[in-house]
């Protein structure tokens, strides 16, 4: 038995096998054991092995490589304790974590966090008989970083920088989440994966009951489906902040007038009008329709616009006759300043495609009622209309005064 208390390579590779101290033998103890709170790091490969026994840790365990981190046999992780591989601390991206054909790498209940250029769970059919690698880690998270900035990520059917194939995600279970976190800008693409995922920052989870659930190569009743997509912008991964303000905006106004929009800016909450919060004075449905309007074209025809001022539960917005100038229908939309790229603004990645073509759209949070700019109005309206002066008539003069 190889017993491993800490270990620094910083000119080569780091080869341990626990049948090296009892070579000859058929003991089945000849195994690698880390003890707790040992950190192995390899400047460049580490390779672990015991063919006559398996690889152990008594307690948390930090595993280091430049170029690389090979495990050829059953990996058994004692404890709760974490459990931290790294196999291209360099960030070089050479790095990748592989576990042989038929061997499980398993911490028992105990997080285990996996950084790497690539991951590589191999396998081979024996006849009838397949033999694969796995990784299970019971109760506890799985987080797989990846190690190169702005490397990619493929998950399920489309090779990237990093590939896990749909048949590797299946080999890599917890009973919590299994979370793939990318470094920098690179894309995380899902294309075709059996397992249901949802979003969160810069990362894609298979487990968690509170994200957004999707589902992906199966379709499920009452989830969404989306077959391929590449994560690649901020808003790709968060969904919209919640909130629906309320606008309301006199039904008839008379031309000259001001269009009155009173606004809250959320009913549901104590949400304050933001900074950047505005609201702008369309035509009445202009740009407004998926259908009918390019995706980067969507609510920018306003005829005029205004920001809100900051802090506030309520207020209202003026739009003069300078602005709007003619009769006909309109409509007020209310846009947030703090959406995911400002201003009413999320970027996000086209769907249906592995490439990774960013279109910014603009989202109104709240369309008001339609208000009718005519020839009359109502006799509040009429108050500021302009070249209209209030004239008082008793019956005893030809002219009123």
């Amino acid at each position: 038995m190889l017993v491993v208390s800490t270990m620094t390579a910083t000119g080569g590779s780091v080869y341990l096998d626990g049948d090296i101290e009892n070579s000859g033998t058929s003991d089945t103890t000849n195994s690698v054991v880390f003890s707790h709170n040992t950190t192995v790091t390899s400047k460049l490969t580490m390779t672990l092995e015991s063919s006559t026994g398996n690889i152990q840790s008594q307690g948390s365990l930090t595993l280091a490589a430049g170029t690389g981190i090979f495990i050829h046999d059953n990996f058994d992780a004692g404890g709760t304790f974490p459990l931290v591989i790294n196999a291209d601390y360099e960030v070089q991206g050479d790095g990748a974590i592989t576990v042989s054909a038929g061997k499980t790498l398993k911490t028992y209940n105990g997080e285990l966090l996996m950084t790497a250029f690539d991951l590589d769970l191999q396998w081979y059919w024996d006849g009838p008989v397949l033999h694969a690698a796995g990784i299970n880690s019971g109760s506890a998270s799985i987080v797989v970083h990846g190690a190169a900035l702005d490397q990619s990520i493929g998950l399920g059917g489309t090779a990237q920088d990093m590939h896990v194939s749909d048949e590797e995600l299946l080999r890599i279970a917890s009973t919590s989440d299994v979370t793939f976190t990318r470094f920098g800008g690179g894309a995380i693409v899902v294309q075709s994966v059996s397992r249901k995922y949802s979003t969160k920052a810069n990362s894609i989870v298979f487990g968690d009951p509170f994200g957004d659930v999707v589902t992906s190569k199966y379709k499920v009743a009452a989830l969404p489906q989306v077959l391929l997509k590449a994560y690649a912008t901020t808003a790709d991964f968060v969904s919209e902040s919640k909130g629906q303000p309320r606008l309301e905006a006199i039904a008839a106004v008379a031309l000259g007038a001001d269009i009155v929009v009173k606004w809250h800016p959320d009913i549901y909450s104590h949400r304050l009008s933001h900074k950047a919060d505005w609201i702008g004075l369309y035509k009445k449905g202009a740009c407004t329709s998926e259908d009918t309007t390019q995706l980067h074209l969507l609510h920018k025809c306003y005829i005029a616009w205004a920001y809100l001022p900051e802090g506030l539960e309520h207020g209202e917005t003026k739009f003069t006759w300078k602005q709007y100038k003619t009769t006909g229908e309109y409509e007020a939309r209310y846009f947030y300043g703090d959406s995911t790229d400002g201003q009413g603004l999320r970027c996000v990645t086209l769907g249906d495609t592995a490439e990774t073509y960013t279109q910014c759209v603009l989202s109104a949070r709240q369309i008001s009622n339609t208000i009718t700019v005519g020839d009359t109005g109502t006799a509040a309206s009429m108050t500021n209309v302009p070249g209209l002066l209030e004239k008082f008539c008793d019956g005893s003069k030809t002219v009123c005064e």
